[in-house]
Parts: structure tokens; C-alpha cells; sequence
């Protein structure tokens, strides 16, 4: 297994491969339906990876690409390997929409939720691929600290704001384990709701955050788009920390709502503090064994697996696995 990725990427137990793409004129992308001021940069990103993919090309048998960029699409097409898309964002780029239409790859999304909304969008999806995780290497809280967490890039869709009201409405302690996305909304919404009962320890390891979900005692996922998948909830129940969040997305695949984490109507933060005092009685052993028999890693694993075979020549995959292409997102 080969990453192809842009300077500084790291991954521990793969082969990192430096695509000397120029990250500086890229910018971060927008959910709010504004234009990308970038077009040009990224596409002279992809192409720079499509040629080091075409230079090395006797190496691989199936390229994935993880990159939510119309010109991931449209430079990776022309890579004379078979070729995966997994579409991890909704269908919210009219670009990014077009782009997936004229490609000729394989396209997956990571939960039924997000395979129905592109579907809806006019794009054809392939497979579904949820995400999975090893329980074994996430430490477990047999009981929460009873301070909240909130895990993820601050940005208007993931809510940090509604987590730091309900937090605050509920009386609880909340730490903050992520960096700014959006510097404008975090700047102008969140940092003003900072306060002594509100920790923002930024971008952490993920070492640490899995520390931190095993002891919370309920993880917010108050989210304000519709998450395609929802790995935090994964690693938090893996940890033993039942979520607190809104019925979006994939969440209701994830949570198991009432056992593993309570949902509520999206926006309602009534419901969600009262939420907050409910998810003290969920059962934390039941929230990691959810994790372990629905979601194990060795599923996506196989998951993934059966797609490379079925788009490689011969369908057999021969080589070293998959050489795979991420964006400078995660």
C-alpha cells in the first residue's frame, strides 16, 4: 500500500510518497455553497499527481482517490489504471457534481445516507464502504469523567457553537479537539463562547483524542449538515463514550439511538441538553461492543477488497495492494 500525498503527510505504517504538490495556493473548501477561488491550483495539484501515478503506473493495480476536488476527478481520469472515487462529502459542490458524472472510475460513498443523497444528485454509486475501526487499539472508559468533548474541525457544519451552548445550558465542562477550518466563523462565533467551563485544546494527536472520548462522558455531535459518515462517533463509542447529536447523515447507521447515543431533531438544542443528562445512563461496555460488531476494521477492509478486485484486470489484485491518492484534506 502506497499514499501518494502532498508534503508533510504522514500515515503510520504505509509508505508515504511525496507528490511535490504546492500546497500553498490551495485553500480549504467551502460547504456553504460559495465559489472556489482555487480552481486553477487544484487542478495543477492533481495533474502534478497524475503524472507521478503515470510514471509509476507497472506498480499498482488500482488507484483510490480520496479527494473532494472537481480536478481530482477530471485529471485523475485520464490514469490508464483502474481507478476509485470515495465521494466522503455530500453532493454540496455543483463542480464537484459534474466532475463525478463524466468520470469513468468507480464510485463508493462511506454510508447508505450519503450513497442515497448523491444518487438523488444524478450520480451513479457503486459501492458503499463505511468506515471501520480496530477496538483493540482504542482505549476504553468503563466511566466518563463527566466532562463533554467536541472532536473535529471548527466549522459552521460540524456545530461547534450548538455543542458549546448545550454544554453550557446542561452545566457541563466541554473540551474542544480541533483547529480552526473556517478561521472567519471560528473567530466570530465560536471564540466569543469560550469561557472557563469551555477548553479548546485545538488540533491534537489522535492518540490523545481517543484518550479524551474514554473519558467523556458523551461526545456532541451536533452537527448542521448531513455528515456523510461520522467517524468520531465511531471512535467515541469505540471508547466507550455515548453520542450526543443531531439526526443527520449517516449518524442514525453509526449511533445506535437510545443504546450506543441519543439523536435528536436537527437544531432543536432543548432536546439536545436534555440529551446530555440521558446519555449518563446509557451502558458504556454496550457502546464499544456496537463498535466491535457492526463496524470492525477487518469489514472495510474486506469491503475494499472486493471493489479493487472487481475493477482490476483479471479481477485479481496482484500488485502492492492499492496505490491511493488523498487531497491535503482528511
Amino acid at each position: 500500500m502506497s499514499l501518494v500525498a502532498a508534503p508533510g503527510s504522514a500515515v503510520a505504517g504505509v509508505r508515504v510518497i511525496d507528490a511535490g504538490v504546492d500546497t500553498a495556493p490551495l485553500r480549504a473548501a467551502r460547504f456553504d455553497g460559495g465559489d472556489r477561488t482555487d480552481d486553477a491550483a487544484q487542478r495543477t495539484a492533481f495533474a502534478r499527481v497524475r503524472a507521478w501515478i503515470e510514471g509509476h503506473a507497472a506498480q499498482f493495480d488500482v488507484v483510490h482517490a480520496h479527494a473532494f476536488d472537481a480536478g481530482a476527478f477530471d485529471e485523475l481520469d485520464a490514469v490508464a489504471i483502474p481507478l476509485v472515487h470515495t465521494l466522503h462529502l455530500p453532493p454540496l459542490d455543483g463542480a464537484v457534481v459534474m466532475a463525478a458524472a463524466r468520470a469513468h472510475a468507480a464510485l463508493a460513498a462511506v454510508s447508505e445516507a450519503s450513497a442515497s443523497s448523491w444518487r438523488a444528485a444524478g450520480i451513479r454509486i457503486d459501492a458503499v464502504l463505511p468506515n471501520g475501526v480496530d477496538v483493540g487499539r482504542v482505549p476504553f472508559g468503563a466511566v466518563g469523567d463527566g466532562t463533554l468533548l467536541f472532536a473535529g474541525r471548527i466549522a459552521p457544519e460540524k456545530g461547534v457553537a450548538d455543542a458549546i451552548r448545550a454544554a453550557r445550558a446542561a452545566g457541563r465542562r466541554l473540551v474542544i479537539a480541533g483547529a480552526p477550518y473556517d478561521r472567519a466563523y471560528a473567530d466570530e462565533v465560536v471564540m466569543p463562547l469560550l469561557g472557563a467551563d469551555v477548553t479548546l485544546r485545538g488540533g491534537l494527536p489522535r492518540d490523545e483524542v481517543l484518550r479524551l472520548m474514554s473519558r467523556a462522558s458523551a461526545v456532541l455531535m451536533p452537527v448542521r449538515w448531513d455528515e456523510p459518515f461520522g467517524l468520531v462517533a465511531l471512535e467515541a463509542q469505540a471508547a466507550g463514550a455515548p453520542v450526543v447529536g443531531y439526526r443527520r447523515g449517516g449518524l442514525p447507521e453509526v449511533v445506535r439511538d437510545g443504546q450506543t447515543g441519543i439523536l435528536v431533531e436537527p437544531g432543536d438544542e432543548r432536546a439536545l441538553v436534555a440529551a446530555i443528562e440521558r446519555a449518563g445512563r446509557i451502558d458504556r461496555a454496550a457502546c464499544r461492543r456496537h463498535v466491535a460488531e457492526s463496524f470492525p476494521l477487518a469489514r472495510m477492509v474486506a469491503l475494499h477488497e472486493r471493489l479493487y478486485a472487481h475493477v482490476a484486470p483479471n479481477g485479481q489484485v496482484t500488485g502492492q495492494s492499492a496505490g491511493r491518492n488523498v487531497s491535503r484534506r482528511s
